[in-house]
């Protein structure tokens, strides 16, 4: 997801925008993958809980989702983004959802990888996402409020 947000943030004026990234307290690759990259936008890194771990059961989710939620919302309070753009890892879900939560736009830009349906995430976050961005167009005939930009698609979508 990290080459993702690579590749949509690209084009942005680095000196208009006061940017924050926010990745799993778990994840260990993003925030190397941004620094690395001579194209990558600056700004400061947080970290929150994981909703949920790969293979964690899904009763003890309920907890780490609330933990997760909590994270987010002091962090978006603290932050008071205007907007925020997610990706679809799932660690966004409960940004996204403290986000709206503080008036926050939010646009999601689904995964190159979803071609025939949304990600978990992008399911959960849909309803709540001022814009909903689709890399295949054939994803905006089963999800009518979703955008395929096609600057954003891969060759021959």
């Amino acid at each position: 997801h990290a080459g993702e947000m690579l590749r949509l943030t690209k084009g942005m004026d680095r000196a208009k925008y006061a940017i924050a990234f926010v990745a799993a307290a778990t994840d260990t690759t993003s925030e190397a993958k941004f620094r690395a990259s001579p194209e990558a936008l600056t700004g400061e890194w947080y970290r929150i809980p994981r909703a949920r771990e790969v293979h964690q059961s899904w009763i003890s989710t309920i907890r780490s989702s609330a933990v997760a939620l909590a994270s987010s919302a002091r962090l978006v309070a603290s932050l008071r983004p205007h907007l925020v753009i997610a990706n679809g890892p799932g660690t966004c879900v409960p940004v996204c959802f403290a986000a709206r939560l503080f008036g926050a736009r939010l646009v999601f830009c689904e995964s190159w990888c979803r071609v025939r349906d949304l990600s978990l995430t992008g399911k959960l976050v849909y309803p709540i996402a001022n814009r909903f961005i689709v890399h295949w167009a054939c994803l905006t005939s089963r999800y009518p409020r979703a955008e395929h930009i096609a600057a954003f698609s891969p060759p021959d979508s």
